[in-house]
């Protein structure tokens, strides 16, 4: 009672050890486990961090985990872990085995029920409420702001540069679609909708203002030698640009070059959202004349009935900022898709 009491913020190693012995037998004393972690100031060489991490992991007290992570200056390794035991519970329809424990074989001393009571300590949960927080320059789990302000925006800059790797536009990902954008692709195949309400939250909170990726050219074998003699400089993009040109990347890997990474579900909602972005931010997301159209068309053939409002809406808003020559010119592909507002 003293340490949820906040009476006592620290314990030395020994006595953490023996809490984390006694406090792994039931369910409920594992839940208090949690509570107690919570409770506890974690600061870099004051507690065990080994022992810690894997008591979190075999008990799926990833709230701690990456609390604990974070604590330690180290803000990418809680993503990359619970999206690991995320998938892993997807895959086997409960998070209840220590097989998404990364690799940690320890015997699990609590059922497999436990994990009912554990609804905001779920890895799926955990790892989008982090990237909520934690991008916007709050700590995990209870929004603090992190300071000073230089390291928030490191933090931020950091997540974003796993999650929309900044890569030039004009050439093909060096490493193939999967690989390049591997961890924003987990996070869709987790919840496509989540993703989109963590994007729609994190882009309302001024502080993503202060984040500026830096793009560097690309000089890949695939660069003519002119280009290659011209030394261009790099860009730097904002956070919001970098998330519209990310999605206008995967969307037409899909839809033009048949990669299998995305679902077209997931292509028409993540791309009738950026195109909102798009819309309703001109100037500040600038999206090129070519750029426009191919994305328009494929909003119109995409086949989807799933997503057709969405595909519709975001149709007629470019339609609205970049008016074509010719509206006749879309009326027969729109009758074929099915946009007959």
């Amino acid at each position: 009672p003293f340490i949820l009491s906040g009476q006592i913020e620290r314990l030395p190693p020994q006595a953490l050890n023996a809490i984390v012995d006694n406090y792994a037998t039931t369910p409920q004393l594992v839940r208090r486990l949690g509570e107690i972690f919570m409770s506890l100031r974690l600061s870099p060489g004051e507690f065990d961090i080994d022992r810690v991490l894997s008591t979190c992991r075999r008990h799926h007290l990833w709230r701690t985990f990456a609390r604990v992570w974070l604590s330690m200056g180290d803000p990418l390794a809680p993503i990359t872990s619970t999206i690991a035991a995320a998938k892993a519970s997807l895959r086997q329809g409960s998070g209840n085995t220590s097989a998404q424990d990364g690799g940690d074989t320890q015997e699990t001393t609590v059922s497999a029920s436990s994990l009912v009571l554990f609804g905001d300590e779920t890895a799926e949960v955990v790892v989008f409420d982090y990237l909520d927080m934690v991008i916007r320059g709050r700590y995990y789990p209870d929004g603090k702001a992190i300071l000073p302000q230089q390291r928030a925006e490191k933090y931020s800059t950091l997540i974003s540069e796993l999650l929309f790797p900044p890569i030039d536009t004009s050439q093909p990902p060096p490493g193939g679609i999967e690989d390049t954008f591997a961890t924003l692709l987990a996070l869709a195949e987790l919840s496509t909708d989540r993703l989109l309400l963590l994007l729609k939250h994190v882009l309302n909170d001024p502080f993503v203002d202060y984040i500026n990726i830096i793009v560097k050219p690309t000089s890949g074998r695939n660069s003519r030698a002119s280009e290659r003699s011209l030394r261009r400089a790099s860009q730097v993009k904002s956070f919001i640009q970098i998330v519209v040109d990310t999605i206008f990347i995967l969307a037409r890997a899909v839809y033009l070059d048949g990669c299998l990474a995305l679902t077209r579900r997931q292509v028409g909602l993540l791309s009738s959202y950026a195109i909102a972005l798009y819309t309703t931010r001109f100037p500040l997301v600038f999206l090129k004349d070519e750029t426009v159209v191919e994305w328009a068309d494929i909003l119109l053939h995409l086949d989807d009935a799933s997503t057709r409002s969405e595909r519709e809406y975001a149709f007629e808003m470019i339609l609205r900022l970049n008016p074509p020559q010719s509206y006749a010119d879309y009326i027969d592909s729109a009758r074929a898709a099915g946009f007959f507002r």
